[in-house]
């Protein structure tokens, strides 16, 4: 037969068969496909079921074979070289399970079935064989094939088992290690899947003869000495005798030992250039491997190798462990991955380890992990977004703050690290960030024990002998503390003898802001404490002392700081750093009398009389404070401040002008800048808010009243007459407030201190165009004589052609004559500057009068809410209505409202004002009605009028039923008033037609 016919006849036999056995395709086979198609699911649980069933139908009860267990094999094996879906996942698992099934120790076997270890590891190194023709891309597939089905070899346990013939599952071992050495970029799985092997090994013989065949595979292919080999050598090292490690690779068998730290800071960094001593005295180079930008796993086994070794000592002296760590860090971690000279990879490890450390790693290890190479890179990475680690920093943030959030009392660690001298005491500002801020605010009561008087050591002695650089740390520090007294998760706790952690930062501040000491020690602030770094602290100070008055009501009082004062100021080893003149001593001692006689009588006191003598108490220590402060009325307040101590708790019977001249002394607090005043202003009124006299509620009215401009500054303060004229005043009054420049004197917080009090955003409701205009006005006039002292034509003869005027512009001046105008243009600069001045002035006097029209609010909203049912409290309406209709500033008109409406509340819920005489409170419902047909009122002020309209008829009707014919009365003659409004006054009508009918169906 012809070579050409017996060919056809070849082909047509394999079509027979093709055709054959495409005809056996059975249901069985279709079930398999349907199994094999669930291992590929992305869903876990659909992988977990298929594998399950394929198993079970190796079970010798389901008629299984030789032939379909092998069939099985080999399809799985093929799988792994699948890169769809999950396909390497499933496939995975289900051969580690059929392994286990097929040569387990409890398996059963299956009729014929022979495939002996040998048999199975050729399988595999068959099935995953890419064809000679296979492109780059299905190699790589048929390779990742190979590893996961090692993987499954190893995972299945059947290599370690007891019953394993010797020297059968080896080899699995060398063929892994085999791999890693030719692929790089596949060592570090290789590395895993090794580790993981070496965990799964027990301490008994049969697992000291399988971590021998480990450490050969790892010598044979020269892997000791890479990170994949140390992460191995030290699982193998911690659960299994040395014996079983070879001799002359790390010194003592031990990778960790002082000795080896260079050595394994090359390694762990993947500098395999050095030669691996072998048998045969060859040193051969190992390829590194590829380049990854994640931490390879090796670091973290080496860390917590380490961590182990030295936790092990803690029963000697901790700060051992830490110092030997710390060494260890700096050598493997800090010069190898953080050097000036490692790359951005490198980099990125370490900042990936720190993360993982400051996330996971024993509190006493933090430490020495804020190290010198790591504070400059993460400083430096952090501070510009454009960096190539910038987030990779933001992690190290992120996990400071996490592991704080999760355990408070690591605070201390991690901002002492942060502050540290390889960091930065102004680290929030050199970074951009408020990192050290938002862990102090996580920090607890154990933190902050830990963590004050390492801030207080830092400002006193801040590690810089530059006055302007210790002058900025010192700032940061006292932040930072205020910071910590405003924690609401840090409770007071005592940090020795009866003092808490507050109290030492209060102390703090008092000893570097009013004292110096006498002699120079260990202790001594080093440099010196400047005037300027003095004047911060105190305003310091007084926000500490806010937030400890808000935090202690009970006892609301600063008076252990001034006794501070007073002590530090007997002893030998201080001295006032500003010393006072005999007046101001005498003042201070009369009011120390005072302060020890309301003590004394606070021992026995209750109710309302100690809360008047806490609150003199309060008034007293402030005033002393503010005596040390050089303020020149604090003479005159601590003075009337005696006369009203007198007359109020010492005599026998209360004069009825006292508390009117307490409420000067309230209002001369409610007008200081920083926000502890009006805190101060508001505890002491509402303790004598039922003493408010009427004349005493005309002076808080008095205020509301005038106006929001430099004239009205001047009658709240006495201040002296201005030169402004009259239109340069209303000038000044148009100068729109912006929000969140308002009160900006207390600048310790970073923020307006009106704003805590204040609703809404401070905007002017005034027409803007007059003060442009007025600005133009200025400008035309200030070039009007410019151009007069110059000489030139601008504003002669305004029918004079352009070209004559060009002519004649004073360029052609010559030197004399620019020297003969000079006096002349100085003039005219000078009175440009004085009108900018002046405005600049008016708009201050507004913003300072309408932050005291705030406070007094306040003070009002205090008196509404207490004394509700005061008959007092109704002559409040009309100031309110007056202020909302006349105010520009819409801040004020809310508030104002805002008022109003606690008053309604207040009596609502707790009962109405019940006036002796209701003359008086007619003639105020008449009044609201006039403000109704006001010409200037707005939405706002209308709706007032109208919740105060309702609530004086309320007051009436309860007085007696009667009045109500009469309250109508007065609506309809309003209502004929604004006629002409009808639509602006609609809403107040239809808000009384709305209440009445609902209020008579009541009685």
């Amino acid at each position: 037969m012809s070579r050409k016919r017996r060919r056809a006849v070849e082909d047509d036999n394999q079509s027979a068969n093709a055709v054959a056995r495409k005809r056996q395709y059975t249901e069985e086979d279709a079930k398999l496909a349907k199994i094999y198609e669930h291992l590929a699911s992305e869903a876990e649980t659909d992988r977990i079921e298929a594998a399950k069933e394929l198993i079970s139908r190796l079970d010798p009860g389901n008629s299984s074979t030789s032939a379909s267990a092998e069939k099985i094999l080999r399809r799985l094996i093929r799988g792994l070289c699948s890169g769809r879906k999950a396909a390497r996942l499933g496939y995975g698992v289900a051969l580690a399970e059929v392994l286990r099934k097929l040569y387990g120790p409890g398996s059963q076997l299956i009729p014929e079935f022979t495939l002996t270890a040998e048999g199975l590891l050729s399988l595999i190194v068959e099935c995953t064989k890419p064809e000679a023709k296979a492109a780059g891309q299905e190699k790589r597939d048929h390779i990742f094939g190979r590893l996961f089905a090692w993987q499954a070899v190893l995972r299945s346990s059947i290599s370690v088992q007891s019953s394993a013939p010797e020297g059968k599952w080896i080899n699995v071992l060398d063929l892994i290690g085999n791999l890693a050495l030719f692929t790089p970029w596949l060592r570090e799985e290789c590395g895993k899947i090794l580790y993981e092997f070496a965990e799964s090994l027990n301490a008994d013989e049969h697992g000291q003869r399988r971590a021998r065949d480990l450490m050969h595979a790892l010598k044979t292919n020269k892997l000791e000495k890479t990170p994949e080999g140390v992460a191995v050598w030290l699982s193998v090292r911690n659960r299994l005798p040395d014996s079983v490690l070879p001799e002359d690779v790390w010194h003592k068998k031990d990778p960790l030992c002082t000795k080896e730290r260079r050595s394994l800071a090359k390694v762990m960094k993947g500098d395999l250039t050095s030669a691996t001593d072998h048998d045969d005295g060859e040193k051969k180079p190992v390829k590194s491997g590829a380049s990854q930008s994640h931490l390879h796993f090796a670091w973290l086994v080496v860390i917590n190798a380490v961590i182990q070794k030295y936790s092990k000592h803690k029963g000697g002296s901790a700060s051992t462990d830490v110092s030997e760590f710390s060494k260890f860090w700096d050598v493997v971690i800090d010069d190898n991955l953080f050097s000036s000279t490692a790359s951005h990879e490198r980099k990125s490890w370490g900042f990936q380890l720190f993360s993982k450390m400051l996330l996971t790693a024993p509190g006493w290890v933090l430490p020495a992990a804020f190290s010198q190479n790591l504070m400059r890179s993460l400083i430096n990475q952090i501070n510009d977004k454009e960096r190539y680690l910038h987030s990779a920093a933001e992690g190290s943030l992120k996990a400071m703050k996490s592991r704080v959030s999760r355990e408070p009392e690591l605070a201390t660690a991690i901002i002492a690290g942060l502050l540290s001298e390889h960091g930065s005491i102004n680290f929030d500002k050199v970074t951009k960030t408020k990192a050290v801020e938002n862990i102090m605010a996580l920090a607890n009561a154990d933190a902050m024990v830990k963590l004050v008087p390492l801030l207080c050591g830092l400002m006193a002695r801040p590690g810089t002998q530059d006055e302007r650089e210790a002058n900025s740390r010192r700032q940061t520090l006292a932040d930072l503390l205020v910071a910590a007294v405003k924690t609401p998760r840090a409770p007071d706790s005592f940090i020795s003898d009866g003092e808490s952690w507050r109290d030492r930062v209060v102390t703090q501040f008092v000893t570097l802001a009013y004292f110096v000491p006498t002699k120079v020690d260990n202790i001594s602030p080093s440099p010196p404490v400047s005037d300027a770094t003095r004047a911060v602290l105190k305003v310091r100070l007084k926000s500490c002392l806010k937030h400890i008055l808000a935090a202690q009501p009970e006892d609301p009082s600063p008076h252990p700081v001034v006794n501070n004062i007073r002590n530090l100021s007997l002893e030998k080893t201080y001295k006032l750093a500003t010393q006072p003149d005999e007046e101001t001593l005498k003042v201070a001692k009369q009011a120390y009398i005072a302060l020890d006689s309301i003590s004394q009588r606070m021992t026995g006191a209750g109710g309302p009389e100690r809360s008047a003598l806490q609150a003199f108490r309060l008034l007293y220590s402030f005033a002393l404070l503010e005596l040390y402060n050089g303020e020149p009325d604090a003479v005159s307040i601590l003075e009337e401040l005696q006369l009203c101590y007198q007359s109020t708790l010492e005599s026998k019977k209360a004069v009825d002008t006292s508390f009117d001249l307490l409420l000067e002394i309230l209002l001369s607090l409610v007008s200081k800048p920083q926000s502890v005043f009006r805190a101060i202003a508001e505890q002491v009124f509402a303790t004598f808010a039922a003493q408010l006299t009427r004349d005493g509620l005309q002076s808080l009215v008095d205020i509301l009243e005038k106006r929001e401009n430099l004239a009205g500054q001047q009658e709240l303060f006495d201040q002296a007459g201005s030169e402004m004229d009259e239109d340069e005043d209303e000038a000044a009054s148009d100068v729109e407030i912006i929000e969140g420049e308002l009160e900006s004197g207390d600048e310790d917080e970073g923020e307006s201190s009106d704003a805590e009090s204040s609703s809404g955003s401070i905007a002017s409701d005034d027409d803007s165009d007059g003060g442009s205009d007025g600005s133009q006005d200025e400008v035309t006039e200030f070039e009007r004589k410019l151009a007069e002292t110059l000489k030139t034509s601008k504003f002669q003869a305004g029918d004079q052609e352009d070209g004559d005027s060009d002519e004649d512009d004073g360029s052609d001046m010559d030197d004399d004559q620019m020297f003969a105008i000079e006096p002349a243009l100085a003039k005219v600069m000078a009175e440009r500057k004085k009108l900018a001045d002046k405005k600049k002035e008016g708009k201050g006097a507004r913003e300072t009068v309408v932050n005291f029209k705030n406070r007094v609010l306040d003070l009002l909203s205090i008196f509404v809410k207490q004394q509700h049912a005061n008959p007092l409290a109704l002559e409040v309406i009309l100031p309110l209505l007056r202020l909302i209709r006349s105010t520009p500033t819409k801040q004020l008109a809310d508030k104002a409202s805002g008022v109003l409406g606690e008053l309604i509340d207040s009596a609502k819920k707790k009962g109405l004002p019940t006036p002796p005489d209701d003359g008086s409170v007619w003639t105020l419902l008449k009044d609201v009605h006039t403000e109704v047909s006001s010409k200037d009122a707005s939405k706002l002020h209308l709706n007032a009028c109208s919740r105060g309209s309702i609530f004086i008829a309320k007051v009436l009707i309860a007085q007696k039923d009667s009045s109500f014919d009469a309250v109508v009365d007065i609506y309809a003659d309003t209502a004929k008033k604004c006629r002409s409004r009808s639509r602006m006054a609609q809403e107040f009508f239809v808000k009384w037609d709305t209440w009445w009918p609902d209020a008579m169906k009541q009685k």
